[in-house]
């Protein structure tokens, strides 16, 4: 699968679907360096969200913070659905236990 979205993002460098379908099979890998290194500019929220999980994962409680107030900042209307505002809540509960 890694190989046909790398395709597909030769082709097409714009596809956000296939930047953040890229950053799964890379997630599901636990390949987490790939998926972090994935360009930031061709992120959207649902990417941005995926990213705090990564960085959740890997207990950097400060930069998942930041790549869910991201995904908050570029798609408001989402914020109370599912996993952006998961992300949001878990690791700002999680600094402020620090």
């Amino acid at each position: 699968m890694i190989e046909t979205y790398q395709k597909t993002l030769e082709m097409n460098p714009r596809d956000f679907e296939a930047f953040y379908n890229l950053g799964v099979c890379y997630t599901a890998k636990r390949d987490f360096g790939k998926a972090i290194e994935i360009d930031p500019e061709k992120r959207a929220a649902r990417a941005w969200s995926a990213l705090g999980i990564i960085y959740r994962q890997k207990e950097d409680k400060d930069n998942a913070l930041k790549c869910g107030l991201k995904a908050v900042e570029l798609n408001q209307t989402e914020l109370y659905s599912g996993i952006i505002w998961e992300v949001y809540i878990s690791a700002l509960v999680n600094r402020i236990k620090r």
